[in-house]
């Protein structure tokens, strides 16, 4: 099955698709050319992609988290510095909400992989070192689930850094 570029984001879809996955952009007949078709092998202009935001809600989110872990940590030591089963309590909550959310957001990141190339989704499913690969490979459309998995790696540490 043969597939194209949206016109308007670029998300890789089939051809027999009548609008585009992500931004809903209907097809016209011209955009389901075949690679036979000589007007096919003529380049074509697509508009240029609007930039997304680094970070966006999600990532602002997982940031205020971590913010809120930091400052967590910070008072636990000025006040309770050495006050064990507290620090441990604390500790261990702030790293299980760590640990939940990084398993979201690298379910967030496999998804985004999967639209780009389900090959590359398949191969970042089992072999995690091609996951890295296919982030820089499709760095657009993935760094703000990868950037959250990032911050997300920053609320487990500091969690554990509490319960120390």
């Amino acid at each position: 099955m043969n597939s194209m570029k949206c016109p308007e984001c670029g998300l890789i879809n089939w051809t027999t698709a009548p609008e585009c996955k992500r931004c809903h952009a209907p097809f016209s007949s011209d955009d389901a050319s075949f690679a036979g078709d000589p007007e096919y092998l003529q380049p074509r202009s697509f508009p240029e992609q609007k930039k997304q935001a680094l970070f966006s809600g999600g990532v602002v989110f997982l940031t205020g988290i971590l913010i809120v872990a930091r400052a967590i940590f910070a008072l636990q030591q000025a006040f309770h510095p050495f006050d064990p089963d507290t620090a441990k309590g604390i500790g261990g909550l702030l790293g299980l909400i760590g640990i939940l959310l990084l398993v979201l957001t690298h379910i967030w990141l496999l998804i985004r992989i999967f639209e780009q190339s389900i090959g590359w989704g398949l191969a970042s499913l089992f072999l995690p070192m091609v996951g890295l690969i296919a982030v820089g490979q499709f760095w657009e459309n993935t760094k703000r689930s990868f950037i959250g998995q990032i911050v997300c790696v920053g609320i487990v540490i500091v969690g554990t850094g509490v319960g120390l």
